[in-house]
């Protein structure tokens, strides 16, 4: 079966054969690092050319505008096999309002020109000269270079505030040993210590046995003597205490001083029910005086204002460190607020708005740590949502959400490039663009016998289209990497690529999935990816997210024949459910074409007699008159092959004539009107009357100021044949598809040269007169001789068959009837076609074509490059009538001529 014209074949990026001129190598194959014979020995991007791996874009670009001064954009702009060679350095600033900051630019390859200066701003306090005014963090430090100011105190960051948390007030003091924190102002309760680095709590020690003012705590408390041998402390009261001016109930003040007004602290009948203040440990409480069976004493310390905190501290001064807090049986910090130790407060580790967790402490691991006990969920409108960690980290919380109970729906992204460079939407939240369930799943690199399940993968795609039926998976997934095989569609398969190693991400572009056929192309089967009769039904098939390449022909083919088409995606007989969307598709490297044969040369180049002509007759003396005597000229050579060629006799004698009676004296010229392309006969000479009866003296033609050759002129040369016609190049604009393959036209013939003129006879020689005034007349006269006839000219050759076509490189091949496949955000990038074969007649390579959009003829023998197709069109056609073709370039001169014979031998008249 075949589809023709009439018929829809469309010829996604048919691309071009080389000019033959090598570009420069490019990363990562510079400086001829990478040797190779085959385009298949080069990394990914690259082809080999003159046994050098180098970048496709490179070369195409050096083929299509030349080399151009050297630019800073990761490419061998000028074509001498280095790449942005020469940019050096260069002073650069970057500017904000009125603000410049100066640097230097660096040549960043694909990233363009990189400056290092930075954006300039208002100055931070943070060790760099954000306003670029040549001074660091100058509104922060003083005329020595000292940090100042409450917020950097003696650095940057160094808040005072945040040194002492427990001051009213702090302040930045330059100090003699440099800038330090110090408290301005404590709260009511507390006072400043001796340095003024913190607050302590005002201790209360009324009435505590002393016998110095140091056994007193507390700022201005003084030890009193109280009389009888009564030593006990007071504590200020005077203008600016700590405690302030009044005295508490039972003591008064004096002398800046609270005395106890019983005058005693020892507890007695006119104390009873008065207090005064006890130390427990580091606890201070206070104690009161009670009437016992005994007698007056003082109380219990009642310590019970003390309340533990967790700090690592017996806060309450019974024995027991951090109680309440600790796990009474393991000793640990196991609850939500304090987990691990002291202050650690998982509820607050997460916020359930930004994070949609919320946290606790659990000991499962054997130690307190801080997890995400549950994720939250919403509600939008009538529909309830709820958030899952799927990736297991907790440092994002629980970052996916999904409708909820929603385990099972979520079918693989589509998309376009960028949307899928920006992340993929996981509805199901399973961790996988799509349902693990119902996915095989194929990585390069899996080990041997993998089953297709996410923790053992299938290592190639043949083997997950293999497995495929009858197996109620939905689709197969398959991660980034090189998969050298040929995939054959079928039926509601549908193949997602992309994704990473542990296919927990997706990106097209930069995790790509690369299929290329491990088989030269060659007759039969094309494409990398195969597709026949589907899509034209209900069910979808699908292929989406992969990079497909065409193989690489190799060599030339035999002589005569067309080089081999390489072709990614061949698509026979599809319909709109067949969906090719977000591909990188290109075509290998297409087959040279086989030397044409040179065309037979034409008769008349070999030796042969009967080509020659005659020669003429000798000239010879005669008595007495002439009396009409007429000799003919040699006979012309003859080509029996080609008759028109053959020549013409050569030149006559006639009696010769002469004439006495003019000045200069002339003679008769031999058969003076020539024969064709003849030579011109000579001019008669006459016996003279000095001569006498002997004949001995002669005149020549022209005497005595004209003198006229006496012998006869060469024949001309016979014309050249006019030069065959070049074959006028491939027998049709179009390639052709049978049974479903591609194959490029046949050329054309070349057209045989014409036959060569046969040459020109010699002319005829001239004679001599009789003289014959007196009586003693010479009595004889002399015949000239007569020309050589010319040679046969040779016959024309005959046209040179033509040379092979080159292969195309054919992105996407669709071809059938149908409407076609659903094609959307799909890249076509250019491949090389086939070469042009090296011979006379050889033919040319075809050239490229995208969908809608033909390439034109070649400009001259050079080959043009192809067009790029950066997204495919859905092809429709109402009908068999709407044909949609690409157009190869027309081989040109695919057939050289033989050229004519040379010109015909001539003949030359024998000189008298």
């Amino acid at each position: 079966m075949s589809w023709r014209f009439p018929e829809l074949v469309l010829l996604t990026m048919l691309a071009v054969a080389g000019c033959g001129r090598t570009p420069p190598p490019a990363d990562p194959c510079a400086d001829g690092h990478c040797p190779c014979v085959f385009d298949s020995d080069c990394p990914l991007e690259h082809t080999c050319v003159d046994n050098v791996c180098v970048r496709i874009e490179d070369y195409l670009e050096c083929l299509t505008n030349g080399a151009r001064p050297e630019e800073c954009n990761g490419r061998d702009d000028d074509c001498d096999g280095m790449t942005d060679e020469g940019l050096g350095e260069r002073a650069c600033e970057r500017s904000q309002g009125l603000l410049t900051c100066a640097g230097t630019e660096v040549c960043g390859g694909a990233a363009g020109w990189v400056c290092d200066a930075p954006l300039p701003g208002a100055e931070l306090c943070d060790g760099i000269d954000n306003d670029c005014n040549g001074i660091t963090d100058d509104p922060f430090v003083d005329v020595n270079g000292q940090y100042f100011g409450k917020q950097n105190c003696g650095g940057c960051g160094v808040s005072c505030d945040v040194i002492i948390p427990d001051a009213a007030e702090t302040e930045c003091a330059l100090e003699a040993e440099g800038p330090h924190c110090r408290v301005v102002l404590c709260p009511a309760g507390t006072f400043p210590d001796e340095t003024r680095s913190t607050c302590l709590t005002l201790p209360d020690p009324l009435c505590q046995p002393c016998q110095e003012d140091d056994d007193c705590r507390g700022p201005g408390a003084r030890c009193l003597d109280l009389g009888n041998d009564e030593r006990a402390c007071g504590r200020d009261c005077g203008p600016g205490s700590a405690w302030g001016v009044t005295c508490p109930v039972g003591f008064f003040c004096q002398d800046a001083q609270c005395f106890p007004t019983s005058g005693t602290c020892l507890c007695g009948p006119t104390v009873l029910g008065a207090t005064r203040s006890c130390v427990i440990d580091t606890c201070d409480g206070f104690e009161t005086c009670e009437s016992t069976q005994t007698g007056f004493e003082w109380g219990t310390c009642d310590i019970s204002a003390h309340r533990e905190t967790c700090d690592g501290l017996d806060n309450d001064c019974d024995g027991l460190i951090d109680n309440g807090f600790l796990n009474p049986n393991t000793g640990r910090y196991e609850s939500d607020l304090h987990c691990g130790v002291c202050n650690n407060d998982c509820t607050r580790r997460w916020v359930p708005e930004v994070d949609h967790a919320v946290g606790g402490c659990e000991v499962a691991s054997g130690r307190p740590e801080c997890h995400i006990l549950q994720c939250t969920t919403e509600t939008l409108g009538a529909q309830v949502f709820e958030w899952v960690n799927v990736n297991g980290a907790e440092d994002d919380g629980c970052e996916c959400r999904r409708r909820q109970g929603n385990t099972t729906v979520d079918p693989p992204d589509l998309g376009t490039f960028e949307q899928l460079a920006q992340g993929v939407i996981d509805e199901n939240c399973d961790g996988v663009d799509g349902v693990v369930g119902d996915a095989f799943f194929v990585r390069p690199n899996a080990a041997a016998g993998g089953d297709g399940s996410l923790a053992r993968p299938f290592r190639t795609v043949g083997a997950a289209l293999a497995a495929f039926p009858g197996s109620g998976k939905v689709y197969i997934l398959v991660a980034e990497g090189v998969y050298r095989e040929e995939v054959v569609l079928f039926e509601g398969v549908q193949l997602y690529g992309g994704y990473s190693d542990d296919f927990l991400r997706r990106d097209v572009l930069q995790l790509a999935t690369i299929l290329q056929s491990p088989v030269a192309p060659g007759v039969g089967a094309q494409g990398t990816v195969r597709a026949s009769g589907l899509g034209l039904g209900a069910t979808r098939t699908i292929l989406a997210g992969f990079h497909v390449y065409g193989a690489d022909a190799a060599g030339s083919a035999a002589a005569g024949t067309e080089g081999a088409t390489s072709v990614a995606i061949a698509a026979v007989n599809v319909g709109p459910n067949l969906v090719l969307q977000n591909n990188v598709v290109r075509g290998g490297r297409g087959g040279e074409g086989g030397r044409g044969s040179t065309g037979q040369t034409g008769f008349g180049r070999q030796q042969s007699t009967a080509l020659d002509g005659q020669r003429g007759i000798d000239g010879r003396r005669v008595d007495g008159d002439c009396n009409g005597t007429f000799v003919a000229g040699g006979s012309g050579g003859v080509n029996g092959t080609c008759p028109a060629s053959s020549s013409t006799r050569g030149g006559n004698t006639t009696c010769p004539t002469f004439d006495w009676n003019v000045s200069p004296i002339q003679g008769g010229q031999a058969e003076y009107t020539s024969v064709g392309s003849n030579g011109a006969g000579g001019f008669h000479r006459s016996f003279d009357q000095i001569s006498g009866p002997g004949c001995s003296h002669v005149t020549e033609s022209g005497f005595p100021t004209s003198i006229q050759t006496n012998n006869g002129g060469d024949g001309t040369d016979g014309a050249d044949g006019a030069p065959g016609a070049n074959g006028l190049g491939c027998r049709a604009a179009f390639g052709t598809v049978v049974g479903a393959v591609f194959a490029p036209w046949a050329a054309n013939s070349g057209v045989g040269g014409t036959d060569g003129g046969g040459g020109g006879g010699g002319g005829a020689g001239g004679g001599t007169a009789r003289f014959g005034n007196t009586f003693n007349d010479c009595p004889a006269h002399e015949l000239g001789a007569t020309g050589g006839g010319g040679g046969a000219g040779g016959c024309g050759g005959t046209g040179g068959a033509p040379g092979g076509s080159g292969g195309g490189s054919i992105g996407l091949l669709l071809v059938g009837p149908g409407v076609g496949p659903t094609l959307a955000s799909n890249r076509f990038e250019r491949g090389l076609g086939g070469r042009m074969a090296t011979a006379a007649s050889a033919g040319r390579a075809a050239a490229a074509a995208v969908a809608r959009s033909a390439a034109g003829p070649p400009r001259g023998p050079a080959r043009t490059a192809a067009r790029v197709a950066t997204a495919a069109t859905a092809v429709t056609a109402a009908g068999a009538a709407a044909a949609v073709v690409a157009r190869p370039t027309a081989c040109s001169r695919c057939g050289r001529p033989a050229r004519a014979s040379r010109r015909a031998t001539t003949s030359r008249s024998p000189t008298t």
